[in-house]
């Protein structure tokens, strides 16, 4: 999400689609004038497909591309620390993120194993060092775990959050480039965010959102902090509190189609903040 985020998407969205090494393809991709935040992006499993709104008119995608495998997560993160947002999946069969930090469709340019079965797969910058690391959520203990050192290690934050069923999200809520631990909670329709990242009570709680959205963080206004956003599948609609006032949505966007998984990420701009979308 920012230099760094972390997109995590609604338990809805089955968490399945599984298999072995990445098959390249052609991308094609064409880039409008780049605006200031983040975009709306969704990935298509029926294709294989990365497909992103970067001009955020609701129209035809301005940048698509090919990565991943049937039953991969995918992902969106800065990971190599450039401004702009890299194509990634979570491949549970093996624990393993790929990233393809070249945008074009082919192999993956970095692999990194983290995580254990049933982990929620994550991208976020906790250290504040302008590269989004691999992270999980392990909802049996309500912990985020993350290798800041990109290894593929031992965790080197830990961060106790959340209560069973919440679904969750890593993003820059207070603007200080770092990414704060976050959940989004169906049964009260609230995001709860620690910006102290210190695993106590939350900081900031933003009511928004109706049942069966899938709840998102994202800078879409390009002010350096990422807000609270939705994606109503029922409309295909991405809809965000800028304002981060728990109102009525400030800005709504129409983009993807019927199964289309959610993710918002800046793959055009040169200073990027990045926001993960996990499909459970």
């Amino acid at each position: 999400m920012k230099p760094g985020l972390i997109l995590s998407l609604l338990f809805l969205l089955s968490f399945g689609w599984l298999s072995s090494p990445i098959q390249s393809a052609s991308p094609t991709s064409t880039l409008s004038a780049v605006l200031p935040g983040d975009d709306p992006c969704v990935y298509r499993p029926s294709v294989l497909r990365f497909f992103c709104d970067t001009n955020r008119g609701g129209g035809d995608a301005e940048f698509v591309l090919v990565f991943g495998i049937a039953g991969d997560t995918p992902l969106l993160g800065d990971v190599n620390g450039d401004g702009r947002d890299d194509p990634c999946v979570y491949r549970p069969s093996v624990q393993r993120f790929f990233c393809d930090t070249a945008r074009n469709g082919g192999d993956a340019e970095q692999i990194i194993m983290f995580g254990i079965a049933d982990d929620i797969p994550l991208l976020g910058d906790l250290d504040g060092d302008g590269r989004d690391d691999p992270c999980v959520y392990r909802p049996s203990v309500q912990r985020f775990f993350c290798d800041t050192a990109r290894n593929g290690g031992d965790a080197e934050q830990i961060i106790m959050f959340g209560i069973a069923d919440d679904i969750p999200l890593l993003g820059d809520l207070d603007g200080d480039g770092h990414d704060d631990p976050c959940v989004y909670r169906p049964s009260v329709l609230r995001f709860f965010c620690d910006t102290a990242r210190n695993g106590g009570d939350a900081e900031l709680i933003i009511a928004f959102g109706i049942a069966n959205d899938i709840p998102l963080l994202g800078d879409l206004n390009g002010d350096g902090r990422d807000e609270p956003c939705v994606y109503r599948p029922s409309v295909q609609r991405f809809f965000c509190d800028t304002a981060r006032d728990g109102g009525d949505a400030d800005l709504v966007i129409a983009f993807g189609i019927a199964g289309d998984v959610p993710l918002i990420g800046s793959v055009a701009r040169q200073f990027g903040v990045y926001v993960p979308i996990v499909t459970r």
